[in-house]
């Protein structure tokens, strides 16, 4: 078997002679080589690693991209020579690109501390929309649309050759939209680089073309920044910057960008996909305004690559920082070591993440740790990962003190790797933060009337339900509501913590998550991050799982019989890692659902079937979702009977009259309609 470390050496294959290993990924590597022998025309092979040859799920989308790939017919995508197997071995012959990806320019220029000029990025930019307008374009050979998506636009994907050409390589994980058109948990870990994908594909939403136009946008920008786009402590974080559409970077430097260049790349860069250009072309005309001349684009791109393979003057110069900080003992050096070995190389070098370093995480001895409560207790021996379960449970208060790890005793909450899972001050020890707003019983149809009032008057505060989630279990629950929508949702239960919630869903076994609670205060007491430096998790499918345990902690409470519910107005939590931003609409009527499940609706309506339910005027339209929707177009504002209008869903196959009447119980919550 061939270790990825260290490449064969020159020999042929079949027809092909390949020269040198140019690059290595997690699934195929590719070569320098020639065609008919040591001396004929350069091109380049890929091919699957030797130990991933026999395994259908690598060696099918390996084909699939040769299938692509041959359809497309444009200057600006990589061209297919030719596909096939020799002595079994999948291969592709492909163009050679005698250049530097745009990845290696940006490294390159961030070591160098060199910015990129606003005409690179812009001209890189327009190429690139010009060639994913004919990807998007491609037809089959008998003429049919495929509705290709590439999905993984980046950096390292855009090649830039010595001869001034833009062109998009990759297509491994293209698909097209006929086939699918929304990832799933489970095929999303090895989908794109997390920093350039599209909030949908991350929220896991239909996505089409203009996923690929917002990832395209990202890579101009981060061309005008000379920096990543989206930044954060972690890989989760920075999917989060991307799902809020957090471009400060690209809004402060906007004041150096020629006037509407700014503007253009925002609307890319739009969260929602209806709100960004309607294709790529559109994107590349509205980017038009701001290129230099065609013949000073082309000179500069040569100049650009020909400055970024200069291998040996980045490896001495980053060779000598990385002395000099180790010198200093001042920490990890601005890049990493393994770029130093690349000195020899002159070809395009794949990355998978930005070129950026992540923040250096804590290492610590691995001690045990001692606690001392307020009440006199002490425990002489705990590890960290018990540590951080009682801060969350609530067993550990800000007025206790942690000797963490040998560093003496200290109030929880001034130790910061203790202090950020503490519940939220206002709730801490079951106190309250005042009197409430608005206090109630826990009734099902009370608590969604006051959660559709609090959404339709996008109230910001904490609504506190105490309750019991069994017999004889008291269960609590704080919901941060922020406009209207869930913000975050905190609870004391061990069982909530998000190791058990992972195990749950099945994306974690309780050996795995032994052995990141081992290691946890090496990466801040952050679970997600640890999961993802020891690659137990993939960042796309932990942000959604984060998301679906807030989903699942909220819903629960719909499930209490007992209890109260209690709002306290522009309460905030302390600190929230993780803000859920999920609209409550959806959510009161999974709600209804398991408030008043099977036919429990007919039961509580039963006495205002013949009582006229009207659309309410005037009312927000995104508030409305489907079935509350067909709903209110069959009563109209002039209203019907009740009773005739779950017939009339019924009988048009609509909604079943208990699934209508679970909408309405949601609408009059949000004041949508009402009964009269």
């Amino acid at each position: 078997m061939t270790n990825a470390q260290s490449p064969p050496p020159p020999g042929a294959f079949g027809k092909y002679w390949l020269e040198r290993r140019i690059g290595v990924g997690g699934t195929a590597e590719v070569y320098l080589a020639r065609a008919g022998g040591p001396e004929g025309p350069a091109l380049v092979i890929k091919r699957p690693l030797p130990e991933l040859r026999g395994d259908p799920g690598v060696v099918e989308p390996f084909l699939r991209e040769a299938r692509l790939l041959q359809q497309i017919q444009h200057p600006g995508v990589v061209r297919v020579h030719e596909a096939g197997t020799i002595q079994g071995e999948p291969y592709l012959a492909m163009q050679h690109i005698d250049g530097v990806d745009a990845f290696r320019l940006l490294r390159r220029a961030h070591a160098e501390g060199r910015r990129p000029p606003e005409a690179l990025g812009v001209h890189v930019g327009m190429r690139l929309c010009e060639a994913l307008h004919a990807v998007h374009r491609a037809a089959d050979a008998q003429g049919q649309w495929l509705g290709l998506v590439h999905r993984d636009v980046t950096p390292s994907n855009v090649y830039l050759s010595l001869a001034g050409e833009v062109i998009l390589g990759d297509f491994g994980i293209a698909h097209p939209l006929n086939r699918a058109s929304r990832p799933t948990l489970q095929s999303s870990a090895l989908k794109g680089k997390h920093g350039y994908l599209a909030p949908e594909l991350i929220l896991g939403e239909p996505a089409d073309a203009r996923a690929d136009q917002f990832s395209c946008a990202v890579v101009v920008a981060e061309l005008l920044l000379g920096k990543p786009l989206f930044a954060g402590a972690g890989q989760v974080a920075v999917l989060l910057a991307i799902r809020d559409g957090r471009i400060d970077a690209l809004r402060t430097a906007a004041r150096h960008l020629s006037p509407g260049l700014f503007a253009a790349l925002e609307r890319a860069l739009s969260r929602d996909p209806a709100l960004r250009f309607p294709d790529t072309r559109a994107l590349g005309q509205a980017l038009a305004p701001f290129a230099a001349a065609p013949a000073d684009a082309l000179a500069l791109v040569r100049e650009w690559v020909a400055w970024s393979r200069d291998a040996r003057g980045l490896a001495r110069r980053l060779g000598g920082a990385l002395l000099e900080s180790q010198a200093r003992l001042a920490g990890p050096a601005s890049m990493p070591p393994s770029t130093v070995r690349q000195e020899q190389t002159d070809e395009l070098i794949p990355a998978s993440e930005p070129w950026s370093e992540e923040p250096t995480t804590a290492r610590m001895d691995e001690v045990p740790s001692r606690a001392r409560f307020s009440d006199g207790r002490y425990l002489p021996s705990v590890s960290f990962a018990r540590l951080i379960e009682m801060v969350v449970t609530g067993e550990l208060g800000p007025a206790d003190e942690v000797d963490l790890m040998g560093q003496g005793f200290r109030r929880v909450a001034a130790i910061e790797l203790l202090e950020r899972h503490l519940p939220a001050a206002s709730t801490r020890n079951l106190e309250r933060p005042a009197p409430p707003d608005e206090q109630i019983p826990l009734e099902q149809a009370r608590i969604l009337h006051l959660l559709g009032r609090l959404t339709r008057d996008r109230e910001t505060g904490l609504l506190l339900i105490e309750g019991s989630d069994g017999p004889g279990e008291p269960a609590r629950r704080e919901v941060y509501l922020h406009r209207g929508a869930l913000l975050h949702v905190a609870a004391p239960e061990a069982s909530d913590l998000l190791g058990q919630a992972l195990i749950r869903q099945g994306l974690l076994s309780p050996s795995d998550l032994d052995l990141a609670l081992a290691v946890l205060h090496r990466f801040h007491g952050r679970l997600g991050d640890t999961l993802i430096a020891l690659g137990l998790a993939d960042p796309v499918t932990l942000f959604r799982a984060i998301e679906s345990q807030g989903r699942e902690r909220f819903l629960r409470v719909f499930s209490w019989t007992t209890g109260q519910a209690s709002f306290f107005r522009k309460v905030k939590p302390s600190h929230v890692e993780f803000p859920l931003d999920i609209p409550l609409t959806p959510l009161l009527l999974e709600g209804a659902s398991i408030a008043f499940p099977n036919d429990a609706p007919v039961v509580h309506f039963r006495a205002t079937l013949g009582r006229i339910l009207r659309a309410t005027p005037g009312t927000r339209a995104d508030l409305q979702p489907a079935p509350l929707e067909a709903l209110l177009q069959a009563v109209g504002a002039r209203g019907m009977e009740l009773r005739r209008a779950l017939a009339f869903l019924a009988s048009s196959g609509t909604l079943a009259p208990a699934d209508a009447l679970r909408a309405v119980l949601v609408g009059l919550a949000l004041g949508l309609c009402e009964l009269a």
